[in-house]
């Protein structure tokens, strides 16, 4: 599902605000009667934005595209998101006006107009069962799925910036079931060819330990005891891209806390189509994995250490260190990252000191 277009974007934060609100009186009706058009009983509002930025610097080498280096602050996120809850109704909007990775430097990491991503609404069919329509992120690996204030790292892991950048944003539907240990979703969205005929599927399951690890990256936060979630996925896009369909994958990963210790581990392995669009392979399919160990010293501090792999034919990987200071957990926290990034004939160092503030109220 993921694709490299872009939307133009009018943020429906204000309609949906006026529609949940009533800011017109409804009809009159009589009593005991609903009237035509009346709007949803609102049950709960929240509100809220993420602000994410880094001062980055390289060497020569990693940036030889512009044939410099990289010196300047990068915002990875300016976001304000909406949510609302009426009956078995669930409601979220979230609009991003900045993104940017270290890796690759594809994007200048300014902010500017906002797009928004989210827009769906949910419904609790059933017991456990939750049907959703809207525009979403593909949701085949962890890494991708864990919320962006969360991140142990300043950058996601590559297999999860595939499946959480722009293009993995689109309109679909989707079903999903939970209980205390089991989770399972079958997505549809419109896919990499947008409006035209194909469409992107997904299939995912996991299985928690305790209360489960996916929610968030590190073990800042995470009860005593072993914690896990255990996920397998299945991707499939069959829009033509250059002749051919977009592509598919299975991906597997886990996500585990043991007290101040965290570990997440995903195999991203892509048929040749997908090998081609997402790492640049010609005619071979590959395999991408990551690696990331965290240890928090104690309630303000945690290190880890991540490997990355791409799989490609250039052998890309990389490796990085990081340390996380908690200023107010994950709603304020200061990052210091150093990478080494080994792409054939090409690498180099890329140094990143972070900031991250978020916050939320309810109504």
């Amino acid at each position: 599902m993921p694709s490299a277009r872009s939307s133009s974007l009018l943020p429906p934060t204000a309609l949906l605000l006026t529609a949940f609100a009533g800011a017109q009186s409804p009809p009159v009706a009589p009593e005991g009667v609903t009237a035509p058009g009346a709007p949803l009983a609102i049950e709960e509002v929240a509100v809220g934005g993420l602000l994410r930025a880094s001062l980055d610097h390289s060497s020569d080498e990693v940036y030889e595209a512009s044939g410099e280096r990289l010196s300047a602050v990068r915002f990875q996120d300016a976001q304000l998101w909406f949510t609302a809850r009426s009956g078995i109704f669930d409601v979220r909007v979230m609009a991003k006006a900045a993104d940017s990775f270290g890796f690759p430097p594809s994007t200048p990491g300014d902010v500017d107009a906002p797009e928004v991503r989210d827009a769906w609404v949910r419904a609790n069919i059933a017991d456990g069962w939750n049907v959703y329509a809207g525009k979403y992120k593909c949701p085949l690996v962890a890494s991708a799925n864990v919320d962006y204030g969360v991140l142990m790292m300043i950058d996601r892991t590559r297999i999860g910036q595939l499946f959480s950048m722009e293009g993995a944003y689109q309109p679909g539907a989707a079903i999903t079931y939970d209980n205390d240990r089991f989770h399972a979703k079958l997505a549809i969205q419109n896919g990499a060819d947008g409006i035209i005929d194909a469409y992107g599927v997904v299939a995912r399951a996991e299985y928690k330990v305790g209360v489960g690890a996916a929610f968030r990256e590190g073990a800042y936060g995470s009860p005593d005891g072993f914690n896990a979630t255990f996920g397998l996925g299945y991707f499939n896009d069959g829009s033509q891209i250059g002749g051919d369909d977009f592509g598919s994958a299975v991906a597997f990963d886990t996500y585990a806390t043991l007290g101040a210790f965290s570990l997440h581990g995903e195999v991203l392995d892509m048929d040749e189509q997908l090998a081609g669009m997402a790492v640049g392979n010609l005619g071979e399919d590959a395999t991408a994995y990551s690696a990331t160990a965290g240890y928090r010293l104690d309630s303000d501090l945690e290190f880890a250490v991540r490997y990355q792999d791409l799989g490609n034919q250039a052998d890309a990987t990389l490796v990085g260190v990081g340390v996380n200071y908690y200023l107010s957990g994950h709603n304020a926290k200061l990052q210091f990252n150093a990478s080494q990034f080994d792409e054939g004939d090409r690498d180099g160092v890329l140094l990143q000191l972070g900031l991250t503030v978020g916050f939320g109220k309810r109504l």
